[in-house]
């Protein structure tokens, strides 16, 4: 009798040279709630990625880090998401607050156009 696929396949995989991508991906997926963690209560990932090398939780570089940091945890795939579920937004309140002197300045003073502008009509005034 044969073996089953799945039996043939992981023997198969056991034979191969591992590819260094996929140990980095299991040892950043490993510690990726950890990471989520440390980046929502404010640290840089610089920061969380130096601690973890030096507590040997993974042995890659920081570019590395960061490329799964951003794919995995900062932009994750929106497919799965269900735009028709997403509350829309609330009004929100406008707080004023005491203008300084120096923004009452500011907003006093029309907002001035730099560099050139184009007007399709001609001043004749400034073509002599």
């Amino acid at each position: 009798m044969s073996k089953r696929y799945s039996e043939e396949l992981g023997e198969w995989i056991k034979q191969k040279p591992s590819r260094k991508w996929y140990k980095n991906l299991a040892a950043f997926l490993a510690v990726k709630t950890s990471v989520q963690e440390a980046l929502s209560d404010g640290y840089a990932a610089k920061t969380i990625w130096a601690h973890m090398v030096e507590t040997k939780r993974i042995e890659f570089g920081y570019d590395t880090f960061l490329k799964y940091t951003n794919k995995l945890i900062r932009s994750p795939h929106t497919s799965s998401v269900n735009y028709e579920s997403v509350p829309a937004p609330k009004d929100k309140k406008v707080i004023h607050q005491p203008m300084n002197q120096k923004t009452e300045k500011k907003a006093a003073q029309p907002p001035q156009k730099s560099g050139f502008v184009f007007d399709p009509e001609p001043n004749k005034e400034e073509l002599f």
